[in-house]
């Protein structure tokens, strides 16, 4: 079965399109007495995600209440953050990553040389704090970058100078096959500590009937409809199943209140429901090469179409609106 290219962008703390330029004004201010107000302030890209900011003690970092960090209160070795996709049943490959972290996880260099990624937030299979598609694990730490050929990992380590923390660049491509990614982050039961990342991830992934509909992992967990017609993936378009009219009669018995869609691969048809034509986007005509439209129930509820418009057009516009990261 043929595949398609599917895009998932990272940013925590950092944008996107931050990674074309050094940033050394982005950081968070750990290493004052937390009884200073300026303790736990992060300076943080506006078109980002929040950082990742770990402190178990009762007092509230200033990036809290500042809204520019996710606050976790307990320390772990290994923390997922989120699920990129989930397809039970259907093929998914991963040939490409590129990320930029700044992080005061492992600021020592205490993870060279036996590599394992600590401070950076990077997809993996699971929680296992390895990257199950790099062969070996063993760097030579002569100095940096570092290329090794043979799992075509690309390392770099303090190509500038931030104001707090430690710079790690890191560059992957090559071909796994896996149906559940995670997003993870490694943190070895650090406390007052943080972590911002940027990046891209390139996964191809098998054409099929496709749920257009942004869900929670949680939303598409709790509804065992959706999850005997189709799997999950966050970027809310490929959520691939077998068959398109499965997808339809789930959605309308889970979801008859909110705007989706469904597109019949077999067809070339795109399906939509609580929505108008004029309401797709113009990038999903193109980036799911659509024929044809059928209107499964006229736009009633404005708010519902205006909130999944905003969903699938900020998609393609962080994945498709812009230039890769390199």
């Amino acid at each position: 079965m043929p595949f398609v290219p599917v895009r998932y962008v990272i940013q925590y703390g950092l944008a996107r399109f931050d990674g074309y330029v050094n940033i050394p004004n982005m950081y968070c201010i750990d290493n004052v007495s937390v009884s200073d107000p300026e303790w736990g302030k992060c300076y943080t890209s506006p078109y980002a995600n929040p950082a990742i900011y770990v402190y178990t003690g009762s007092e509230t970092p200033k990036c809290q209440t500042e809204n520019t960090c996710t606050r976790f209160s307990t320390t772990a070795g290994v923390r997922t953050i989120g699920v990129i996709y989930d397809q039970p049943g259907k093929q998914a490959i991963m040939s490409f990553l590129s990320l930029r972290s700044h992080t005061v996880v492992g600021t020592g260099l205490n993870l060279f040389p036996n590599f394992y990624p600590v401070g950076i937030i990077l997809p993996t299979f699971d929680n296992n704090e390895y990257i199950p598609y790099f062969p070996q694990y063993i760097f030579r730490t002569v100095a940096y970058p570092y290329y090794d050929p043979v799992s075509n990992l690309y390392l770099d380590v303090n190509p500038y100078t931030i104001t707090r923390g430690t710079v790690y660049i890191l560059k992957w491509g090559g071909s796994v096959f896996l149906n559940k990614i995670l997003l993870i982050h490694t943190e070895v039961n650090c406390n007052n500590c943080w972590t911002m990342t940027s990046g891209l991830v390139l996964m191809h992934q098998e054409v099929s009937p496709l749920a257009i509909i942004k869900l929670r992992y949680e939303e598409w967990l709790a509804h065992k409809e959706l999850r005997s017609s189709f799997g999950y993936s966050a970027t809310g378009i490929y959520q691939s199943g077998w068959s398109a009219q499965d997808m339809i009669r789930a959605l309308k018995e889970v979801y008859p209140d909110r705007s989706w869609a469904v597109y019949d691969d077999r067809e070339n048809t795109l399906y939509i429901y609580n929505l108008d034509f004029d309401d797709v986007p113009e990038g999903l005509f193109d980036l799911l090469s659509v024929a044809s439209v059928v209107v499964l129930k006229p736009k009633t509820d404005a708010d519902a179409a205006l909130r999944w418009i905003r969903d699938i057009s900020s998609y393609l516009e962080q994945n498709y609106g812009g230039q890769e990261e390199g």
